[in-house]
């Protein structure tokens, strides 16, 4: 249905606004008697969002906001009557109050907007209860349509954004050890992915229909925190391996099999975490346990001769912090 969407030139989030308008005039008029309820679609418009959550948030600020503001000017009329100053004063307590309580942007403006219309257009108690009314009925179509009608999920993007940097962080264990240039792309690459993830997490929020996508994502939410760990130690290993005399790095290669293993395992994750089933599941443990065995044959390599640099060994060191790591991969099956 997406890409129905996309070849009438009309986005998904476009129609559910508009559908939202829509359905929001029409059951104001069934269920109200108004000829022209604008206040009810003009709510819907402005609270649908990206995702359920922030038109769960934003419809609330608003009702909020209308109910703040009517509050307010109400009591200011009835003391002040209607002018200059009392309109200021108005628009200075509604914004005032709803900054104070924490009730967020929305409701602050919205609150002085409220406000500033019932003082303008009468301090009538059916506008008011009608402003209000129609905009809570705006708001809850609002967030009906967002969750109901092919609801916003951001779960693909997340898979993609955390296989790409198990991809790159292999990338960076190919490199050693002669490493390619900074380690600011995979540091960046790191921090689009946890916001990625972030964003997949707010998109299941309020979200009933996509119930079962929330399983997937707490699997690539462990697998962000582990390759979190993983990205500071392979740049960790990076500084020390630049650090290394000519005579040292020649020993490198007794280390060879080992980062070829540690490289299988993110390869074989970044291919898993986007077709998670049972073969590539075994494929992957397959590889995470060739991994301990080629450090276990390694710490077996006859002893080096004295020159050695010290910092040869941390290297070694933090290739070892990775080894169960690797290991404590997220199951295949929810």
């Amino acid at each position: 249905m997406r890409k129905l969407f996309a070849r009438a030139g009309v986005s998904l989030q476009l129609t559910k606004t508009a559908l939202a308008a829509g359905l929001s005039w029409w059951l104001a008029e069934a269920l109200f008697s108004r000829a022209r309820p604008y206040f009810a679609p003009l709510a819907a418009i402005l609270t649908i969002q990206v995702t359920v959550a922030k038109s769960v948030s934003l419809g609330g600020q608003r009702i909020l906001g209308v109910a703040g503001g009517i509050v307010v000017s109400f009591a200011v009329a009835h003391w002040l009557g209607v002018s200059a100053g009392s309109v200021a004063l108005v628009v200075l307590t509604a914004m005032g109050l709803a900054a104070a309580l924490g009730l967020g942007p929305n409701a602050v403006t919205q609150s002085a907007i409220t406000g500033l219309l019932v003082m303008a257009l009468g301090t009538r108690a059916s506008y008011a209860a009608a402003r209000l009314v129609d905009t809570v009925l705006g708001a809850l179509v609002a967030v009906l349509v967002n969750a109901l009608l092919i609801p916003p999920d951001a779960t693909p993007a997340a898979v993609h954004a955390v296989s790409g940097l198990s991809t790159l962080i292999g990338q960076r264990l190919t490199d050693l050890p002669d490493p390619v240039g900074t380690g600011q792309p995979l540091v960046d690459r790191l921090a689009t992915t946890r916001a990625v993830v972030a964003g997949a997490s707010e998109s299941l929020r309020f979200a009933p229909l996509l119930r079962g996508r929330r399983r997937r994502l707490e699997r690539l939410r462990r697998a962000e925190r582990m390759l979190v760990r993983l990205t500071w130690r392979v740049l960790d290993l990076e500084d020390t391996v630049r650090e290394l005399t000519p005579a040292d790095r020649r020993q490198f290669v007794r280390f060879n099999r080992l980062r070829a293993a540690m490289q299988e395992v993110l390869a074989r994750y970044s291919t898993w975490v986007v077709h998670p089933d049972d073969a590539a599941c075994v494929r992957l443990h397959r590889a995470a346990q060739a991994v301990t065995e080629e450090w276990t044959a390694a710490q077996t390599v006859p002893a080096q001769p004295a020159a050695l640099s010290p910092l040869y060994t941390t290297a070694v060191a933090n290739l070892a912090r990775l080894v169960p790591e690797l290991g404590a991969l997220p199951p295949a099956r929810s």
